[in-house]
């Protein structure tokens, strides 16, 4: 394999290269962050071949999404807490070294698994230790807590925050796992 790369996205965008072989094989994982407002869903993903021909893969997509604290500006990602995965999406292929990969589905960017109040608070806790906030602003973060009418309504929100990418190559009649992009998307404005 050649490199594995992002076309850029419409109107604008740069080329991604996700990657490229500089030592050894292609790892299992590949971690990369999107620019804000950037999004994978409709662009192409080209598994660039050496002969040209990149029909012996599949890539299959995965949306996760995480909650947020808005602070009308500055926000409080909650990463580490929990999450909602959807179901793997095929990406459909494109010419001889693409896959488009899919838009998420109405709701994706909204499910978040049931969370209560003080659940929301425990997770703001333990994100702000992260951050070095006086107590004051810490209060802040917590009192926005108590403003939202429910978990995941605002001044509380739910995005993605994270897009799988699983490319697959096939060996004979069986499919393996080749490699697992995680396309990290910035939340908040």
């Amino acid at each position: 394999m050649q490199a594995i790369v992002l076309d850029p996205g419409a109107p604008a965008g740069e080329l991604l290269e996700v990657w490229v072989p500089k030592s050894g094989p292609i790892p299992k994982r590949i971690e990369a962050t999107l620019g804000l407002g950037e999004e994978t869903g409709g662009r192409i993903l080209r598994v660039l071949q050496a002969d040209g021909d990149a029909s012996r893969y599949r890539v299959s997509v995965q949306f996760e999404t995480s909650m947020g604290i808005d602070g009308e500006g500055p926000h409080i990602d909650l990463l580490d807490w929990k999450h909602c995965r959807s179901a793997w999406r095929p990406a459909q292929p494109v010419g001889t070294d693409g896959f488009r990969l899919p838009v998420p589905y109405d709701g994706d960017d909204t499910c978040f698994p049931h969370a209560t109040r003080e659940e929301l608070r425990q997770a703001v806790r333990d994100a702000l230790g992260q951050y070095d906030f006086d107590r004051e602003r810490n209060q802040q973060w917590l009192g926005l807590v108590e403003q939202a009418p429910r978990v995941g309504e605002f001044p509380s929100y739910v995005a993605i925050s994270m897009v799988r990418v699983r490319i697959e190559q096939r060996d004979g009649n069986e499919w393996s796992l080749l490699t697992t992009i995680e396309f990290s998307v910035p939340m908040g404005c």
